[in-house]
């Protein structure tokens, strides 16, 4: 499993997209620290009375960025693109797709295929929650993955990437800080019904951040809470897709992207 770093494909600290040999520097297949499931006590998951199937009573929001990506081309204001050869994305029928080359040798570990997009504003993620409905994952295989990711910056510089992201059958919810380059992890069994919409959010009274999923957008689910150690003062979102091997044709479908303050 060789996760991209969603820094790689946002870039250097100038914003703009690194090239593959800077981006594999970031991961390898042992640049992950895996916890199988929430029920895991590695001292980061706490308030255990929060994890099941919470309604939510929205407190007040102000929107900070969202794309439902119903325009027939990708709004070039809100985000930039990053494609390796043979990777491609498009924005159609109200949805924004990833297409990954089939049985392609050129996509390796050594050399991953990627493809995705990311925010040129950057923000301040205290009290910030970002959501993206997955509408689908096509061949869900080993040596593929999807995902939802918050890139954090500190005096100009990528210090690491909070993401939730689909690999195989499972779901995961972790960090990578950049000067470890492992991710540390739990993953929990993908069901493309019950984890349609994901979310990451920051909650300030604790500074905790909170991975939750949905069947619908409304019925939240916490899967995990880790204790947050960076400044979230400057972040950017990103969604991506890629491979690290000649797999069969696969594809991720995403739409109805949301970043919003919540009042405390």
């Amino acid at each position: 499993m060789a996760l991209l770093l969603s820094a790689c494909i946002r870039g250097g600290f100038d914003g703009q997209p690194l090239d593959m040999a800077q981006a594999q520097e970031l991961t390898s297949p042992s640049d992950f620290q895996v916890h199988e499931g929430p029920s895991v006590t590695d001292g980061l998951l706490v308030d255990r009375g929060n994890i099941g199937g919470d309604v939510e009573h929205p407190p007040p929001t102000t929107l900070l960025m969202a794309d439902d990506f119903d325009d027939s081309e990708l709004n070039e204001e809100k985000w930039w693109s990053y494609t390796d050869v043979g990777t491609s994305f498009l924005q159609e029928g109200g949805h924004l797709s990833f297409v990954l080359p089939a049985n392609d040798t050129n996509c390796t570990v050594v050399k991953g295929c990627y493809t995705g997009i990311g925010s040129w504003q950057r923000f301040s993620f205290v009290n910030t929650r970002v959501q993206v409905e997955a509408v689908q994952i096509t061949n869900e295989v080993l040596e593929a993955d999807t995902g939802l990711y918050i890139t954090v910056i500190e005096a100009g510089e990528v210090i690491g990437t909070y993401g939730v992201f689909v690999t195989e059958q499972s779901i995961n919810f972790g960090y990578q800080p950049l000067s470890t380059k492992v991710w540390d992890l739990i993953n929990i069994s993908y069901d493309s019904t019950n984890h349609r919409f994901w979310r990451i959010a920051h909650q300030e009274s604790d500074n905790t951040i909170r991975f939750l999923t949905s069947p619908d957008g409304t019925r939240w689910t916490t899967a995990r809470i880790m204790q947050n150690q960076v400044d979230l003062g400057e972040v950017e979102f990103s969604i991506e897709a890629g491979i690290w091997a000649a797999v069969p044709q696969y594809s991720a479908t995403f739409d109805n992207f949301r970043a919003e303050h919540v009042a405390p």
